[in-house]
């Protein structure tokens, strides 16, 4: 497989004609042609279908499309990358939190001359962007009965995970919410409600069990939407009447109160959520990292900072 043919696959899923993403790329439509078979060929599966108003891509397709997308992006920044090194660098992942956005602002306060690069995702995402080397750290929170696994699953990727503290279930909800004006909610009632959450995988799907906060996610609690994009989350949570259901850590209501929305504590329940790093084994992170650990390691200090 070649970078070329990724390029003409993504110019073609753009424009939905071989002639037009044949005119974008300089080339003939005989060549896309072509070129898109041989990808089809390697693949072993057809990637368009044809349609009255030219090609769409069919379902492996659009499974193929996001993986192309990134690693056209990534063999730009590796073209581009500057042989200055004058300029220390922090690369890191991290589950969806405005929290860990606001602390990686902080971090770039105390070091104007760092560059910062931010990557979100779920916890699989995360882990393989450590294990690659895209992401010195990586920031994960999962339930407390899934650590075991996360730890055999990162001994084989020569991985370490590293607990900076654990805490409790919470949501938050917007004035559009029935339950703005509460304080809390007891987990029983927490199936009645509606649930924008972020994108599911082994680690966070059944996070939420009776281990926990004595539901399913999965089947109890309704997720009307699911998103990987955190502004997403906040509009629907500030405009709308879907909770986000999350981690509680100190935090300033006042800033809080500023975003439109509030968090309710869950109670009832003994719910232990653990949030860490992941690191790769026996690595020694830089001066950037130390600082940012340490900004989240803050966040379970008893005075209040910030609001996951």
């Amino acid at each position: 497989m070649k970078l070329q043919q990724l390029e003409y696959f993504i110019a073609v899923s753009k424009y939905g004609s071989l002639g037009k993403a044949a005119a974008q790329l300089y080339t003939s439509q005989p060549n896309v042609s072509k070129v898109i078979h041989t990808l089809e060929t390697e693949l072993g599966h057809p990637l368009f279908e044809r349609t009255t108003r030219g090609l769409r891509l069919n379902s492996y397709g659009k499974a193929i499309y996001e993986y192309a997308s990134d690693i056209l992006k990534n063999a730009e920044l590796i073209a581009g990358a500057c042989s200055d090194v004058s300029y220390s660098s922090f690369h890191v992942s991290t589950y969806q939190s405005n929290t860990l956005a606001r602390l990686l602002v902080q971090l770039y306060k105390r070091l104007p001359e760092l560059r910062i690069e931010h990557r979100q995702g779920n916890v699989e995402e995360v882990i393989g962007n450590v294990e690659n080397g895209v992401s010195e750290l990586g920031i994960i929170y999962i339930s407390r009965k899934y650590k075991q696994a996360l730890l055999n699953i990162l001994a084989q990727k020569r991985l370490e995970f590293h607990e900076l503290g654990t805490a409790r279930a919470c949501i938050s909800v917007g004035p559009a919410s029935p339950l703005y004006e509460k304080d809390s909610i007891p987990y029983a009632a927490l199936s009645g409600l509606r649930y924008v959450r972020g994108i599911q995988d082994y680690f966070s799907e059944d996070s939420f069990t009776s281990d926990n906060i004595g539901i399913a996610a999965t089947d109890a609690l309704q997720a009307v939407v699911s998103t990987n994009n955190n502004q997403m989350v906040s509009y629907l949570v500030q405009e709308t009447d879907l909770a986000y259901f999350s981690i509680d850590l100190t935090y300033d209501p006042e800033a809080i109160q500023k975003e439109g929305y509030k968090i309710l504590q869950v109670t009832g329940s003994e719910s232990a959520m653990v949030l860490g790093y992941i690191a790769q084994k026996d690595y020694v992170v830089s001066t950037a990292a130390e600082q940012f650990i340490d900004l989240v390691r803050h966040l379970f200090s008893p005075k209040p900072t910030i609001q996951m």
